[in-house]
């Protein structure tokens, strides 16, 4: 489902929330605690982190830092 959906913003004016919906697509991805999905989740984050910058939305920004943080912290343990 978030993969029909990041498709439509990609294709349309949806792309205001482009950020957020990568940053979902890692948060699932997490649900599945397997090594390949953590690895995949982390892309997830850092490209909604990017995407965020270019359109300076500072409140996607920070919400994929947070997941990231998490996850690095996650990793860490």
């Amino acid at each position: 489902m978030v993969d029909k959906a990041l498709a439509r913003a990609e294709q349309t004016e949806a792309g205001w929330c482009l950020a957020e919906l990568v940053r979902t697509k890692g948060e699932l991805l997490l649900l599945g605690e397997n090594r390949t999905a953590v690895v995949t989740a982390e892309q997830c984050f850092q490209q909604a982190l990017d995407v965020a910058r270019r359109q300076d939305a500072l409140a996607w920004e920070l919400r994929a830092a947070m997941s990231l943080a998490r996850l690095c912290a996650a990793s860490s343990e």
